[in-house]
């Protein structure tokens, strides 16, 4: 990966201090040049689905598939199916926190924000 993992420490008015989830930034930035399937494979390769499992679900040849994920890889700037699941995992943290905070379990209003790209949804709490 072109950078190392950063954490990020949040002082959070009802669940004191939190340590955010790991982003990568230049990584990150470079996902919103995934195209719509692409974010489709790329958040099922987060939830560490195979290639015939995503194809399956997405109805598509295993052959698409290992091609989105090349390609994903390129965009994304790194150099395993691994990190760009771990990237992908990242996202998926940051978009479940909209809905219930990481921290405590339940909607709170957090502060927790990320350099998500826009069409990826929303980190704040």
């Amino acid at each position: 990966m072109s950078e190392e993992l950063e954490q990020e420490t949040l002082v959070r008015e009802d669940c004191s201090i939190e340590v955010a989830p790991p982003t990568w930034h230049d990584e990150t930035a470079r996902a919103a040049l995934l195209s719509s399937r692409e974010i489709q494979v790329f958040r099922l390769l987060g939830n560490g689905r195979s290639n015939r499992a995503i194809a399956g679900q997405l109805q598509i040849t295993e052959r698409t598939v290992k091609a989105h994920v090349a390609r994903i890889m390129a965009k994304v700037g790194v150099e395993s199916r691994l990190q760009a699941g771990l990237v992908s995992y990242a996202y998926q943290l940051a978009q479940q926190g909209r809905d219930t905070c990481h921290a405590v379990g339940r909607r709170c209003g957090c502060a927790y924000t990320s350099n998500m790209p826009s069409h990826l949804g929303s980190a704040v709490c």
